[in-house]
């Protein structure tokens, strides 16, 4: 029997060893190529059916349920073992069928007639890293940009410019719902970034020692702040240095910086750098003053308005910084049901 390429067959759950797996078939053939090898109950519908289906020539058959969705569309729940499965594809693909992933299956064209929002959202939301970003995306999976585009038509000019200008806030989120933003630590040698990192992810993913030029590359360790997927970059001291391996630490430090959504500015004010060291802030720049337990460092920071001091020592204003991370990298975060385009 022979079909065109237009029946594909999916894999819909995820590889490993399980007690059931699902395959979908698609495309004019699909319910053809099923009822060829299918033994039991009329397919009909909505009403799965249970019994057996015929692999290849042989008198070999593996027990299934069957599931027509419509004229286009059955599914066969079978065993779990990957011998099953590439058994019954192959079956499938002998017949005319083509193999096809479960991710491009969600973006081709025309399935279940879903607009590219939707297809891409349902293709992203496996990869969202956090329940938080897992709900947004499945706002979107549900719609949520397709009521908003409904709604701006209806509104007069001023109304609808401020909901476009929403849109474009929230269209800058999208690619961080399964990637994580890129926050930096940098700053001199010694200044305690390496131990700010180990605080704020609560374990020791980087070495510590009170000798300059420890760390010689990029570290980065990924966590979660208020729902947000984060990576957090350590970076190598800047400094002098005729080390081949450290100035190589640097430039990639420099380089990290150039592509970080918020660079933590890490100043240690119980250094002796002969100048006062000034807060500065910018959209892509958060000053933090380490080593706030120091006494000397307490001193100084008196005379210092409005600034982020933190002790990795003893945990003395990490919550504070945490927040304003966030607060940095999403301003104004999307309620419940709002629109986040996804094609950033």
């Amino acid at each position: 029997m022979s079909h065109s390429h237009s029946t594909v067959v999916v894999r819909l759950t995820p590889p490993g060893r399980s007690a059931v797996a699902t395959l979908l078939l698609a495309g004019d053939g699909a319910l053809a190529m099923v009822r060829s090898r299918f033994s039991g109950g009329a397919l009909v519908p909505n009403k799965p059916v249970f019994g057996r289906f015929r692999l290849g020539d042989t008198s070999l058959a593996e027990e299934v349920v069957a599931h027509l969705l419509d004229s286009n569309r059955i599914e066969l729940h079978t065993h779990g073992s990957e011998a099953v499965l590439s058994r019954i594809e192959a079956v499938f693909v002998e017949a005319g069928a083509v193999v096809l992933s479960w991710k491009d299956w969600l973006l081709r064209d025309g399935v279940e007639e879903r607009c590219r929002s939707k297809q891409k959202a349902f293709a992203m939301l496996p990869f969202a890293k956090t329940e938080r970003t897992a709900k947004i995306l499945l706002d979107q999976c549900n719609g949520a940009l397709e009521r908003e585009l409904q709604a701006i038509r209806s509104l007069p000019e001023p109304e609808a410019k401020k909901h476009w200008a929403r849109l474009e806030e929230n269209r800058r989120l999208g690619r961080y719902l399964v990637e994580p933003f890129r926050v930096v630590l940098s700053g001199p040698s010694n200044a305690g970034k390496s131990s700010l990192l180990n605080a704020i992810l609560g374990f020791g993913r980087t070495i510590v020692d009170a000798s300059p030029g420890t760390t010689r590359d990029v570290v980065a360790a990924e966590t979660a702040l208020d729902g947000w997927p984060v990576r957090f970059l350590d970076t190598a001291g800047v400094r002098e240095t005729d080390h081949p391996i450290e100035r190589e630490g640097i430039d990639r430090g420099v380089e990290a910086i150039r592509f970080a959504d918020l660079v933590l500015r890490i100043i240690d004010l119980s250094a002796a750098t002969g100048e006062t060291v000034l807060p500065h802030s910018s959209e892509r720049t958060l000053t933090v003053f380490s080593k706030c337990d120091l006494p000397e460092v307490q001193e100084k920071l008196r005379a210092l308005d409005n600034t982020l001091a933190v002790s990795a020592k003893d945990s003395i204003g990490l919550d504070r910084l945490l927040e304003n991370i966030s607060r940095r990298l999403v301003p104004n975060p999307p309620e419940f049901l709002e629109a986040v385009p996804l094609d950033y």
